[in-house]
């Protein structure tokens, strides 16, 4: 491994890094992000992406491994809570987005109820699977 090699290397490691604890310092979830947010993580996973297989097409694998490991160590980094925690209170375009409707505690459009129904769905299942006849058939083989 010559010198240039190296460099690289060590360069798309730290890019790699950088962009990993940008993006683990992000929302995870599409519903909490800002338009902003938004923009940031397109514009800088395409540029990751094109960076990624420029590496591969100079036949750089050391440093085209690198910036892979390096951003998953990077997102690794920075979703420990209190790194997390200081970077939202840090930075302001890692903040979540405000909810309108925070009255409730479980305000997420992607939130589910479960229901109580302590066994009465399933009893209604089998009532009602007992109660379906099979559908007659247009020509019934016959049995000699």
């Amino acid at each position: 491994m010559n010198t240039i090699n190296l460099i690289v290397a060590i360069c798309s490691g730290l890019i790699g890094l950088a962009l990993g604890i940008f993006f683990g310092a992000m929302p995870m979830r599409t519903f909490k992000t800002t338009e902003e947010q938004n923009r940031w993580q397109q514009w800088l996973s395409i540029a990751f992406i094109i960076l990624f297989f420029v590496l591969i097409y100079f036949k750089q694998d050391v440093a085209s491994w690198t910036i892979l490991i390096a951003a998953i160590v990077g997102i690794a980094i920075a979703k420990i809570p209190p790194i997390h925690a200081w970077f939202l209170s840090r930075f302001a375009i890692f903040q979540p987005k405000k909810q309108e409707n925070s009255s409730s505690v479980n305000s997420s459009p992607h939130h589910r109820t479960k229901k109580k129904t302590n066994g009465k769905n399933i009893d209604m299942f089998i009532n009602c699977h007992r109660s379906i006849k099979p559908f007659p058939l247009k020509n019934p083989i016959r049995q000699p």
